[in-house]
Parts: structure tokens; C-alpha cells; sequence
């Protein structure tokens, strides 16, 4: 009997600034998701400016539109409204990713703390990865206080990474309830030609290797690419040249 995974809720943040890889790694991370967790329910987070993804289940859509000087405050709030409003597990995760098998449900289902993230030793100031995050619900306190950490941030850190470090803060982690996982996703330093065993890659930082990537696990035509219209809702496919 196959697995099913509709007990457990995957959430990501879409922001329509237009850029066209974006829509297509979201498209591609959706996809790779209901191969690798079939079943689990997809919940879109964005503001009044972005469409539903037509493969995401169910959006939350917050009355406002975000300006690029506050995405990374956006993300981090509006992240942990949705954990103070659901009653179900989630993986919270990046658009620019690939899921490479369902190991992360298993590390959710298990996991003592109600939150759970990979440490990394290679940037101080961000010293866990928050491109998966795990979630269980009923743990108000710590996500009222990442969410004041957030709304409170100024500056470059307001648009860019100060979420990753407001969820590594002292006034975040003295709530407690945390969880160090296991590998929980990596970038890869070279172009991946066979399936890593890690739940996800993480391809921000090598956009052309994330379409080929998807392509190598779901066995469709190698230079075929989904290029997703304006306010993705359509697919169109496209080939490479």
C-alpha cells in the first residue's frame, strides 16, 4: 500500500516580483513534492499581489502587498500565523528546492520538539538552515516570539536573511520546544547527475542545475522546462535551446 501523507501540511511563501525562475522552481518544487510525499496538502502563503499556484491545495493571502525591502519580515510573520492558526504538522520550505523523498515526514512525525531545523557551522550569524522548517502546532509562545522578533526587524535584515536570524536568536530559542534534525537539505557544490538521499536540494545559489535536477528524478524529457505563465495560472511547456 502506498504512502500517504495528507495528515501533514506543506507550506511555502510565493511572492510575485516576476521573476520567471521563481515560477518555474515553484512549479518544479510543487511537483517534486507530490511525487516524493504523495498526499500532502500544499498551502500557498502570499500577499494580495500574488495568484494561487494551480497545484497548490489551499492559499492564505494576507491583506496587503509586500514590497521587496520586506520580504524577509513578511516570511518569518506571516510563517508563524499560520502556525498559530493550524492545528496540523507542517514542513515549511523555499520555492527554490527539489524534494528527493518523503524522509522529512518521518523526521516530523518523530521529533520531540515542536520545531525542527538543520544546524550549519559555515555562517555564524545564521547557524540554521531555514530552507525546511518543521513544525508541529501548539506551540504558541515560541512562534508569538519569532513573530515579534520579525515584525521588529529594520533594514537590510528586513528584506533579506533577517528572518534566518531572528529564528536563531536568544529571545526565540529560551521558548524551547527545539529540535537540531538531521540533514535536512543541502546545495549542492556541483552539478547533481544521480538522486541525492537528503529529503531536498537547494538550488539558489546554482539556478540553471534545479530544472535538469527535476527532470533526472521524474524521468521527463532532459532539456524540457516548465516555464509557468504570468500569475502562474497556467503551465506552458517549453523547450530549451
Amino acid at each position: 500500500m502506498a504512502a500517504d501523507y495528507s495528515d501533514i501540511d506543506l507550506v511555502y511563501l510565493w511572492l510575485d516580483f516576476n521573476d520567471v525562475w521563481l515560477k518555474t522552481a515553484t512549479t518544479e518544487m510543487i511537483r517534486s513534492a507530490q511525487r516524493a510525499m504523495p498526499g500532502i496538502n500544499i498551502i500557498q502563503i502570499s500577499d494580495q499581489g500574488a495568484r494561487k499556484h494551480p497545484l497548490a491545495n489551499s492559499a492564505m493571502v494576507f491583506d496587503k502587498i509586500v514590497e521587496q525591502g520586506e520580504v524577509a519580515a513578511f516570511r518569518g510573520y506571516a510563517i508563524a500565523q499560520h502556525m498559530l492558526a493550524t492545528e496540523r504538522p507542517a514542513i515549511i520550505c523555499d520555492v527554490d528546492l527539489i524534494w528527493n523523498n518523503a524522509n522529512a515526514c518521518g523526521v516530523l512525525s518523530a521529533m520531540r520538539g515542536h520545531v525542527g531545523l538543520s544546524p550549519r557551522s559555515e555562517n555564524a550569524a545564521m547557524p540554521y538552515d531555514t530552507a525546511v522548517i518543521l513544525a508541529k502546532p501548539g506551540h504558541d509562545r515560541f512562534w508569538k516570539s519569532y513573530q515579534e522578533c520579525c515584525d521588529a526587524l529594520v533594514g537590510e535584515p528586513r528584506a533579506y536573511g533577517g528572518d534566518q536570524t531572528a529564528i536563531a536568536s536568544h529571545h526565540v530559542l529560551q521558548n524551547g520546544g527545539w529540535h537540531d534534525a538531521e540533514e535536512l537539505v543541502r546545495a549542492p557544490n556541483e552539478r547533481p547527475t544521480s538522486q541525492y538521499s537528503c529529503p531536498a536540494l537547494h538550488f539558489s545559489a546554482h539556478r540553471d542545475w534545479l530544472v535538469p535536477y527535476a527532470r533526472l528524478l521524474d524521468g521527463g524529457a532532459p532539456f524540457e522546462a516548465l516555464m509557468p505563465g504570468a500569475g502562474l495560472d497556467e503551465i506552458v511547456y517549453e523547450k530549451q535551446v
